[in-house]
């Protein structure tokens, strides 16, 4: 339930609520909106709910309404997307679906229809995760960079782009043949090679001073550092959870808050900077992180410093997104500051 719901739940929340603004301002056309969106938004909730009532509603309808999200959301984005007729932001679509794919396979297994489905599902669709964040993070980290930052240059290297792209997408394919294979190892650590170079041409140490740039660089870092662990891992060097709780607890959670937290002031028309405790979340997030992997690469590490670590981890992971909720909840409740629709 944990890693299925990071993945399928949490995840998929964030990217859609991101993608269904971003495709509206890639395309200028609407995405869902009124009904058909507070319908997406029942379908997602269902899937979280019904598990807990499985007593009283059959197993197959629990399954078909967690699998409806991921491809409804990928629906909801083909027209505007075809219509606009950019192909690099119709790449989203297929990889929804891809996504909605490891779904199905942990479904199956959990149904006792295909044997090990369940983790092969769950980490191929955290690989197209990671390669969605790099997509849509190659785009927007330098953006924010020029626009925050008199003077930078951030360096765009667009075959740089495609190539991690491209190792990334074949981790995915490698993990769903093989997950434990050396390949994933390599794969990972020479993806990790390529985004670091790419992360070192957008750098300009002024980030560091502000928030909502640097909690985009730390993200972004975890998630090159639990591509790096993957080497390692494979060789059963470092234990598999130190890896997955780097791009997880650390990359995910740390780029996905940092992200919200942006959008959210910019889309209702405020000022982009963040109260200060939204700036502690920010380091929350991270400290959580650093709480969950470092246990897990320590030698001599025993079972209480490894518990502790989650207990750790799992607390400054919810106070940082307790502090996000205080702030932004009655920000995203009221109108829009500078009087627009919205």
């Amino acid at each position: 339930w944990h890693a299925h719901e990071m993945v399928f739940g949490y995840t998929a929340a964030v990217f859609a609520g991101f993608l269904l603004t971003a495709v509206r301002n890639w395309t200028g056309r609407e995405t869902w909106q009124g009904g058909r969106l507070a319908f997406l938004a029942v379908v997602w909730l269902l899937g979280r709910i019904l598990p807990f009532l499985s007593g009283g509603v059959p197993d197959g309808v629990i399954t078909l309404i967690d699998l409806l999200f991921l491809p409804l959301l990928a629906v909801s984005l083909t027209g505007p997307l075809l219509a606009d007729g950019k192909m690099r932001n119709l790449i989203v679509v297929p990889l929804l679906f891809l996504w909605g794919g490891g779904n199905l396979l942990f479904h199956l297994e959990r149904m006792g229809v295909v044997e090990g489905g369940g983790g092969r599902g769950i980490a191929a669709s955290l690989d197209l995760i990671v390669l969605m964040i790099v997509i849509i993070g190659g785009r927007v980290i330098p953006f924010f960079t020029e626009r925050a930052i008199s003077g930078a240059l951030p360096r765009r290297r667009p075959w740089l782009d495609r190539m991690a792209q491209g190792v990334l997408f074949l981790l995915f394919l490698v993990r769903l043949c093989s997950p434990e294979d050396l390949a994933v190892g390599v794969g990972g650590a020479v993806a990790a090679l390529l985004l670091t170079v790419q992360l070192s041409g957008w750098h300009d140490r002024r980030i560091w001073s502000i928030p909502l740039l640097r909690v985009l660089y730390l993200g972004y870092g975890w998630i090159v550092v639990g591509l790096f662990l993957s080497l390692p891992v494979s060789l059963g060097w470092v234990e598999r959870l130190a890896a997955l709780h780097a791009i997880t607890a650390g990359g995910i959670g740390t780029m996905t808050l940092g992200m919200m937290a942006r959008v959210s002031l910019g889309h209702t028309g405020r000022p982009l900077q963040p109260a200060s405790r939204v700036t502690l979340a920010f380091t929350l997030i991270n400290a959580a992180a650093l709480a969950r992997v470092l246990p897990l690469l320590l030698p001599a590490a025993n079972e209480t410093l490894r518990l502790g670590g989650v207990t750790v981890g799992a607390t400054l992971w919810c106070l940082a997104f307790l502090l996000f909720a205080l702030e932004y909840t009655p920000i995203l409740l009221r109108p829009r500051a500078d009087g627009k629709p919205g």
